[in-house]
């Protein structure tokens, strides 16, 4: 289904496995409680989503773009976010453990109360980003980077 544009669908619940939604647009999509597995949305664009509560595991954003979208509150283990570009987004209270922003460029992005365990942000930009109450001494950041954690 790659190249699919999405918007206003409730997939609030849904599950995916192994799906190829590469180069896909997702505006406006509301999507409590969603499931993905190995699933790959490189280079994706995703504009006013509602991700709360949401369970991705082995999931690929690379190279994706997120305006005010909201993963508050998920479990984002072992994805891939190398080289997004999140503006105005949140992470809250998510577990991220072993996730990789490599030559990601957050903006205005909150990425408060996570688990950022092994989590790897080499070569990452930051402009107002909050890593509040995150464990950001068990993270990988380069050197010299310094973090905002009010």
């Amino acid at each position: 289904m790659s190249g699919i544009h999405f918007s206003d669908i409730d997939l609030s619940g849904k599950k995916f496995y192994g799906c190829d939604l590469r180069n896909c647009t997702f505006s406006s999509i509301h999507s409590e409680f969603c499931r993905m597995r190995m699933t790959m949305l490189d280079f994706s664009l995703f504009s006013d989503c509602n991700l709360l509560n949401s369970n991705m595991q082995f999931t690929s954003f690379s190279g994706s773009t997120f305006s005010h979208v909201l993963f508050t509150n998920s479990d984002l283990v072992h994805n891939n976010f190398n080289g997004i570009t999140a503006q105005q987004s949140s992470f809250d209270d998510s577990d991220l453990y072993n996730s990789r922003f490599i030559r990601a460029k957050l903006f205005n992005t909150s990425i408060r109360n996570c688990n950022i365990k092994q989590s790897s942000f080499q070569e990452a930009s930051f402009e107002n980003v909050s890593f509040k109450h995150s464990n950001t001494r068990e993270a990988n950041f380069s050197e010299g980077v310094e973090l905002q954690n009010d």
